[in-house]
C-alpha cells in the first residue's frame, strides 16, 4: 500500500484503475484487478526484458490503447503472448508463430504475418507437388527397369531417390467449421429500445436509451468493465427487468444467445449429450460428424463438459447456438478462450451469417471486420456511432480533442498528433543495414496510419487536430525519403 504522500505511478491509471483503489490491499482486488496490478508491477520494475502473457485479457478498450501506447514507446525488449490481433497489429514488429513443434519468425506486425503465412505456404504447396512428381517419375523409372537391361541405372536412381529429403506438406491449422443459417427469415424489424434505463444499486448504467436494430444489422456493444454491457442484453433477453423503458423483439424473431460465462452448458453432461439437446430428434451418428467440425473426434465427444479447457466449452456452446437455428445472435464475449485461427474462422462464419448480430465483444479485429454499428455504454449512458471499430476510433479521437479545447477567447492547448521520431543523418548513417529496414517499416507503418486518419471527414471539424497531422504526415514522409536513400546508399556498396 502507498503512503498517501507516496507518489502514484500513473500506470496504475492507465491500466483503469480508479483513484478510489490506489490504497486497497492486493488481497482485496478481483483476479482482473490482480492481473492488472501485475502488469503494472512488471512495467515499473523496469526490466530489460518484459514478458507477457496474455496482457489484454482483463483489460478494458482503454487499458488495451494505453498499453499500445507505452510498448509502442517502450526501447526494451518485449515478447507478448496474445491471441489480440488488433494489439498485434499496433505493437509488434515480429511475429513468431509456434506450428508443429516450429517456430516460424516473420517480419511486421499481425497483418504482415497474414500476408507473408499465405506466401510461404502457396510456395510450399508448389515445392511439394513439383517433388511429388518428380518421385512419381522417378519411382516409375524403377519399376519398369529394375529387372531389365536399365538395372544398373534404376538401382542408381533408387538409392538417390532415398536420399531425397522429403518436403513436408504444410496445410493451415485445424479450425472450426462454423456455418450459420437461420431456420426462419423473420421480420425486418429485430428489436426496438424505447427510454430503457437500467441501474444496479445507486450506480445508473444506462437511462433512457433508445435503439433500433433492423434485419441484417451487426452492432458492436463496447465499454468500460462493469459498464453494463452484459446487463443491458440481460434486459433484452427478459432475464431483467429494466427500471423503465420498452423492449420489444420483432415478428417471428429467434434469439441465439451466447453467454460469456457458459452459464448455459450442464458440467456433468457429455459433449455429445449436451449438443444432443438443441437437436434431439438428430441421430447420433451425425451429431458425431458435426462435432468433428470443431474439432471433437474419437472418445472426446464423451468428455464431460467440466472436464473441458475453456476453449473447448467455447466450442461446445457455439456448436449448440449454431444448431439452434436462430435468426438473431446475441453474443457476449465469444471470442474469449479462442485460438487465433477459431477467432478467424468464426469471424468468417458471422460475416456469412444471413441473420442480425448483436456482439458484446474487446475484440477490436472482430469489431473491425464485422461492426456496421458501434453502441458504447459508458459514465452511465449509451451512444451509438455508425460504421466499424475503426470509424468509431477515429471519430472517438477527434471528439475528445474538441473537447478538450478551450472556448473562443482563451488560448487553446495543442493536439497532439503522431509522434514521428527524427533521425538526424549522422545518425542514420551509424544505423545497421537491419535498423534501417526496420526503421523503412515503422515509418511506413505510421503513414498508412496517419493517412487512415486523415481519410475521415470527421476529423476536420477539429481544425487543431487536422493540421497536426498534415504535419505528422509531412515530417513522416520526409524521414521514410532520408531513409530510404540511405537503404539505397548501403545496397550501393554492399553493406546488405
Amino acid at each position: 500500500m502507498f503512503p498517501s504522500a507516496f507518489p502514484v505511478p500513473p500506470q496504475l491509471q492507465g491500466l483503469g484503475f480508479p483513484e478510489s483503489s490506489f490504497h486497497r490491499a492486493a488481497v482485496k482486488l478481483s483476479g482482473g484487478e490482480r492481473t492488472r496490478a501485475a502488469i503494472a508491477h512488471a512495467i515499473l520494475s523496469e526490466p530489460d526484458l518484459l514478458l507477457l502473457d496474455e496482457p489484454t485479457n482483463h483489460l478494458d478498450m482503454d487499458a488495451t490503447r494505453w498499453l499500445e501506447s507505452f510498448l509502442q514507446k517502450c526501447r526494451k525488449a518485449v515478447i507478448v503472448v496474445s491471441h489480440d490481433r488488433y494489439f498485434f497489429d499496433k505493437v509488434a514488429r515480429r511475429i513468431a508463430e509456434l506450428e508443429r513443434t516450429h517456430v516460424q519468425i516473420y517480419k511486421g506486425n499481425f497483418t504482415d504475418y497474414q500476408v507473408q503465412k499465405e506466401e510461404m505456404l502457396k510456395a510450399n504447396r508448389r515445392q511439394f507437388e513439383q517433388q511429388q512428381a518428380f518421385i512419381q517419375k522417378e519411382e516409375e523409372f524403377i519399376r519398369r527397369n529394375l529387372a531389365g537391361q536399365r538395372t544398373k541405372e534404376a538401382q542408381g536412381r533408387r538409392k538417390r531417390l532415398e536420399r531425397v529429403e522429403r518436403i513436408e506438406n504444410i496445410t493451415e491449422a485445424k479450425t472450426v467449421g462454423l456455418e450459420f443459417q437461420p431456420e426462419v427469415r423473420g421480420g425486418n424489424e429485430v428489436l426496438r429500445l424505447r427510454d430503457v434505463t437500467k441501474s444496479f444499486g445507486d450506480r445508473m448504467l444506462f437511462r433512457g436509451l433508445s435503439l433500433d436494430i433492423t434485419r441484417g444489422d451487426r452492432l458492436g456493444v463496447i465499454g468500460p468493465s462493469g459498464a453494463g454491457k452484459t446487463s443491458l442484453l440481460r434486459v433484452i433477453l427478459g432475464q431483467d427487468q429494466p427500471d423503465a423503458g420498452e423492449v420489444h423483439l420483432g415478428h417471428a424473431i429467434h434469439v441465439g444467445y451466447h453467454a460469456q460465462h457458459r452459464v448455459d452448458l450442464d458440467p456433468v453432461a457429455s459433449i455429445i449429450d449436451e449438443v444432443h439437446k438443441v437437436r434431439p430428434k438428430a441421430e447420433l451418428t451425425a451429431l458425431r460428424g458435426y462435432l468433428g467440425r470443431f474439432l471433437f473426434t474419437g472418445d472426446d465427444i464423451f468428455k464431460s463438459i467440466g472436464n473441458l479447457s475453456g476453449g473447448e466449452q467455447t466450442r461446445v456452446a457455439l456448436a449448440k447456438l449454431i444448431l439452434s437455428g436462430a435468426n438473431f445472435l446475441i453474443l457476449d464475449e465469444p471470442t474469449n478462450h479462442l485460438d487465433i485461427p477459431s477467432r478467424a474462422a468464426f469471424e468468417q462464419a458471422l460475416k456469412e451469417f444471413e441473420g442480425t448480430i448483436m456482439i458484446v465483444t474487446h475484440d477490436r479485429y472482430l469489431l473491425k471486420n464485422l461492426a456496421t454499428q458501434i453502441l458504447l455504454i459508458a459514465g452511465g449512458e449509451a451512444r451509438k456511432f455508425a460504421g466499424d471499430y475503426t470509424v468509431y476510433e477515429a471519430r472517438n479521437t477527434a471528439e475528445e480533442a474538441l473537447a478538450n479545447a478551450k472556448p473562443k477567447g482563451a488560448a487553446r492547448p495543442a493536439v497532439e498528433g503522431p509522434h514521428v521520431e527524427r533521425v538526424s543523418k549522422s545518425e542514420a548513417k551509424r544505423m545497421s543495414f537491419d535498423e534501417v529496414e526496420r526503421r523503412i517499416m515503422q515509418l511506413e507503418k505510421e503513414l498508412d496510419s496517419i493517412t487512415s486518419q486523415m481519410d475521415d471527414p470527421f476529423i476536420y471539424e477539429v481544425p487543431e487536430k487536422a493540421k497536426v497531422l498534415q504535419k505528422a504526415y509531412r515530417q513522416a514522409r520526409a524521414e521514410l525519403d532520408k531513409m530510404n536513400k540511405v537503404w539505397a546508399e548501403m545496397v550501393e556498396k554492399g553493406e546488405c
